[in-house]
């Protein structure tokens, strides 16, 4: 649950940058949207470090609704 498709340029520019950091250039300069259609939580909270197995989870979730609302098996995910 922790992928993501970004190109090679991409990755090279965040590589040295913690998540909290890299996150909000990105939605600086593309919105939040760029980021929650790929099923990233967005909450500050999430993007520290040491909360990296609760953001971990909290995508699961929205992975999870996201192909059931594919499947037409609803379930609103805990956030």
């Amino acid at each position: 649950s922790n992928m993501a498709f970004i190109a090679g340029k991409t990755n090279r520019l965040i590589s040295n940058k913690t998540p909290k950091e890299y996150f909000k250039e990105i939605i600086a300069e593309r919105g939040e949207k760029a980021i929650t259609d790929q099923c990233v939580p967005t909450d500050p909270f999430l993007l520290e470090i040491e909360n990296y197995r609760t953001f971990l989870d909290k995508r699961r979730q929205l992975l999870l609704y996201l192909v059931n609302s594919f499947t037409g098996t609803f379930r609103n995910p805990v956030i």
